[in-house]
Formats: C-alpha cells, structure tokens, sequence
C-alpha cells in the first residue's frame, strides 16, 4: 500500500497536537490556546461554551496547519506487517530483519570488492552511502562477517 508522505508541516502539526491532548487528558484547557502571558492553569469546564468554543476553534487552526490524516496513515503503512518496513516483533522502530539481511550481504559483497576503482564495490558503496575511498568501519565489516559466516 503507498500513502503520501507526512510533511515537516504535518509532523509539526501532529506534534504540537501531542501537548493538546496531554493537557486535555490531564483535565486542563490546553496552554498553547490560553494565554501565553500567564502561568496560571485553566481547567476545562465543561459547561462553559465560551471556552468550548475557544478550544474548538484552535483545535481547528491547529488541525488546519497540516495533515493528521498522512501522520497516522503513514504510521499505518510503515507499521503494517506485509510492507516489511519495520521489524513487528521489535518494541521500537527498528528496520525489518530482510532489510536487515540485504544490509548485511551488501556489506558483505562490498568487503571483497572494496576498491576505489571496483565496478562492483562502487555501486554498493553509493547505495549505502559510504564514500568513494572511505574504509568500512569495524562495526560494517563485523556485519558483514557475521552475514558471511566468519565471525
């Protein structure tokens, strides 16, 4: 499934929605609409439709800054299993093992085909984006040797 991608301005937006509900959700009308000159909390009254019309429009500005739709949709399709983006079984984002494995076997090719001038070892270099004459590090030729099998 393809989904467009979130904007700096949808993220910002999305982000900025975070401490809104925070404080909604801790019973407070949200500092970011009140007013910035006082450090004083304001409780959300349910009963006051002044400040429920106040909470509505900003809530609406805010919303209109960008899209929460491509934010949690763009989540959704990173997140979701078949696309094989991000490790499911991972308890944080972390690339899928085969994107992983592919990692490995490039370094792995790259480490017998290292030089400068390597029709086969280029190629892979700009892929993983590592320079022209630059060595691999101790990290990548440990990769690549675990891939190889020896370790």
């Amino acid at each position: 499934m393809k989904m467009a991608k979130a904007s700096k301005a949808d993220i910002d937006m999305a982000l900025d929605m975070i401490s809104v509900f925070d404080d909604i959700e801790r019973g407070y009308f949200p500092h970011r609409f009140g007013d910035p000159e006082s450090e004083s909390i304001e409780w959300l009254d349910t009963t006051n439709r002044q400040q429920y019309d106040r909470l509505i429009s900003n809530l609406r500005g805010l919303l209109n800054r960008g899209s929460i739709g491509r934010v949690i949709m763009g989540m959704a399709v990173v997140s979701d299993p078949k696309n094989e983006c991000i490790d499911p079984d991972a308890d944080c984002i972390e690339h899928h093992p085969k994107r992983q494995q592919m990692e490995a076997a490039l370094l792995w090719t790259l480490y017998h085909h290292q030089g400068g001038s390597s029709h086969i070892g280029q190629p892979i270099r700009k892929i993983l984006g590592i320079g022209q004459h630059e060595r691999m590090t101790d990290e990548q030729i440990q990769q690549a040797k675990k891939f190889g099998g020896v370790e």
